[in-house]
């Protein structure tokens, strides 16, 4: 992965056609290990792209973990349905 983060620094572009979900969290440990905003963002975007109900828990641990606010927000909104409504009960 780290080939693919010197293709990027170097040319600005990067290929995601063949790249797994896995290997995009890869990328943006990284993006962040070294700092790359712009890099960061760009796994965050292609990461709320790839959310589904079948991914939503898993990247949700990536967005807490790397501050991802948009993915966190995606993926919170994909698991609403399926989140527990507990009563409230008051304790006296």
């Amino acid at each position: 992965m780290f080939r693919t983060f010197l293709y990027y620094l170097y040319g600005g572009t990067l290929e995601t056609g063949s790249m797994s979900t896995d290997d995009i969290v890869e990328l943006m440990a990284v993006a962040d290990r070294y700092e790359t905003s712009s890099l960061r963002g760009m796994c965050e975007g292609l990461l709320v792209e790839r959310v589904e109900d079948g991914s939503a828990f898993a990247l949700l641990q990536v967005a807490d973990h790397y501050s991802a606010r948009r993915l966190r927000v995606c993926c919170v909104r994909c698991n609403a349905p399926m989140l527990p409504v507990w009563p409230l009960r008051v304790v006296r």
